[in-house]
């Protein structure tokens, strides 16, 4: 990593391995109990330490939440719990880049995420200059606080291998900061650093300023500016404060001292190019230390990624895969959609439609596209690898069970798993600053162990038991996915029942509403309402085969469309308004017709 970037990897170690040495483990798996022993360990194994370094038939030695011994010629402790570990192999912790485990997304957008329209405006307040409230910016709030031990995501998570996550708060422009917390059960008492990174993202607040990206520029530019004025008054304050009108209180401006000190990074989220640069280019200009968290579109600029200076934490959301083509709500098959056809029938980016003879070959290229673009989506991580760009990877955007599926898509084609195995560990570990307490398998470091039935990187592999602080889960083998009857309930129209929450973007805005969806007797009916939409009635809906499609009336507008692939309690679509085209929606199920399931969501 460049000399730069290490300023901040490795600050507040020492409290860290303080905060690491003071754990003491609880009962085995998930529970309160007091505990047999507090020694554990895992004997002939076959141990990688770290990336690229390996010990066969060896021996990791867990005291108190703290690596005391590994090697080959390891005594085992009288009073360890013994880990047989033949055939098994043993990795360090995995470490999530950028997250939101353990912190569930909030039910409804009020002001304090820089919710909807109309949602915490007084009649005499400007829009152009709204509270920091109303306008997403937080910066002064910690993940720390918003940590609920009763989150699916984490023990989700862990049984992917996770044990640390750097969590940050759900919001609009600056939600907050970034905590870097252990994944164990009572996840408040696992925070290693509660405020180890400022989060930012191009997201603005709807219906008052800053809304638009270059807003968001702008407005970063004066809180950056202002902050530094602040902190040179307090310092003088502080040093001679004869004379000197004591300097004012504010939290949001406060936040940002230890950014402009160079203590701690700024992680912004920026998916597509031009984001990518709005982001160096504010690092340019006010000189911060940046993380770029996302970066859908990397394998397209992988040479200035790799001149940039700048962390990556790679997001491991995939491109979706459906052919919209084939029949609704079924997962295309490669020979349609994946990079075979995209070998098959190259894309062509200058096709035209001159009639309508020409659309079925238009909708050809458009699979070629998409197959494309997941070939290439998938191929980012080695170009990375070969470009020397050090990078990490983000959970944010994905559900756990895609975690170690699209990981080992990414080895498929090309990743190696030494590369991989950092992208876990050590890298994380440096670009948030606790690379000495963890990331490796060394002595003193944090007893934090992905103990595998086989080679990670292989599909029939899966996580046996997770050492996460000294604490000790386990877990069965994962059965093999029932496929359910056509008539069952879950794949009826009863699945979609329930009350939803959708989040749009028509033209740089976003929209956030509600679907209320009923059935009785297998018929649907429903209604949506939302930002400048009424609630409305649904016209003519459907469900079937996990797609769900219907039409509503926008007023001024006319006849909309609303097609959308539902999975359990999320899903994905567009929504189509007359004249102006279709936009990308994500559905979210926030209660079902006879209980709420909010607390279910990954």
């Amino acid at each position: 990593m460049n000399s730069s970037l290490l300023k901040f990897a490795v600050r507040g170690t020492a409290a860290v391995l303080v905060v690491a040495a003071a754990i003491v483990p609880r009962a085995h798996g998930q529970t309160d109990e007091r505990p047999v022993t507090n020694a554990f360990a895992v004997s002939g194994a076959t141990v990688q330490t770290e990336p690229g370094k390996v010990l066969r038939n060896a021996t990791v030695v867990v005291r108190d939440g703290i690596i005391t011994a590994v090697g080959t010629d390891v005594a085992i402790p009288y009073d360890a719990r013994i880990l047989d570990g033949d055939s098994l192999f043993v990795y360090a912790g995995f470490i999530d880049g950028i997250g939101h485990i353990g912190i569930p997304e909030p039910r409804d957008e009020g002001p304090s995420q820089g919710g909807g329209r109309n949602q915490g405006r007084t009649s005499d307040e400007n829009p152009a200059d709204p509270s920091n409230e109303r306008a997403g910016i937080q910066p002064e709030r910690s993940a720390s606080d918003f940590l609920d031990k009763d989150d699916k995501s984490i023990d989700a998570f862990r049984k992917q291998g996770i044990a640390i996550a750097h969590s940050v708060p759900h919001g609009r422009m600056l939600p907050g900061q970034g905590s870097v917390v252990s994944l164990i059960d009572d996840i408040s008492g696992g925070v290693v650093a509660g405020d180890a990174t400022m989060f930012m993202q191009f997201q603005g607040a709807r219906g008052v300023y800053p809304g638009t990206p270059m807003g968001i520029m702008a407005k970063f530019r004066n809180l950056y500016r202002q902050a530094e004025l602040n902190k040179k008054w307090e310092s003088n304050y502080r040093d001679n404060p004869n004379g000197i009108r004591r300097p004012p209180n504010d939290a949001a401006l406060d936040a940002f001292f230890p950014v402009i000190a160079g203590t701690q990074p700024v992680v912004m989220k920026a998916d597509d190019i031009l984001t990518v640069y709005r982001a160096l280019r504010l690092r340019d200009d006010l000189g911060f230390q940046l993380v770029l968290a996302g970066v859908e579109q990397a394998s397209e600029m992988v040479t200035d990624l790799a001149t940039s200076n700048a962390a990556v934490l790679l997001t491991l959301k995939m491109p979706e895969e459906k052919d919209k083509g084939a029949k609704r709500g079924k997962a295309a098959t490669p020979d349609s959609t994946g990079e075979k056809a995209a070998a098959r029938t190259p894309y062509n980016p200058g096709f035209r439609t001159n009639s309508y003879a020409d659309v079925d070959a238009e909708a050809a290229n458009l699979k070629s596209r998409r197959a494309l673009a997941l070939a290439q989506y998938k191929e980012t991580a080695a170009a990375l690898e070969k470009a020397g760009v050090p990078f990490g990877f983000s959970t944010m955007d994905i559900k756990a069970s895609d975690f170690r599926k699209n990981l080992l898509e990414m080895v498929k084609v090309g990743l190696s798993k030494e590369a991989a195995v950092a992208a876990l560990t050590t890298n994380p570990a440096r670009i948030l600053g606790i690379d000495r307490a963890a990331g490796t398998i060394a002595s003193g470091k944090m007893g934090n162990l992905v103990i595998s039935s086989g080679d990670y990187f292989e599909e029939k592999s899966y996580v046996k038991f997770m050492l996460v602080d000294g604490r000790l889960f386990e877990y069965d083998a994962p059965e093999k996915k029932k496929v359910a009857s056509k008539d069952s309930s879950v794949t009826g129209a009863a699945a979609v029942a329930g009350t939803w929450r959708y989040l749009t973007n028509v033209q740089g805005e976003d929209y956030v509403g509600r679907i209320e969806i009923s059935v009785a007797a297998g018929s649907i009916t429903g209604i949506i309402e939302g930002d400048r939409l009424p609630e409305t009635a649904m016209i003519s809906p459907t469900f079937d085969s996990g797609s769900l499609s219907f039409d509503f009336m926008v007023p001024e507008i006319g006849r909309s469309h609303v097609e959308a692939d539902i999975d359990g309690d999320s899903g994905s679509g567009t929504i189509t308004l007359p004249g102006l085209g279709a936009f990308s929606t994500t559905f979210r199920r926030t209660s079902g017709p006879d209980q709420d399931v909010s607390t279910t969501l990954e």
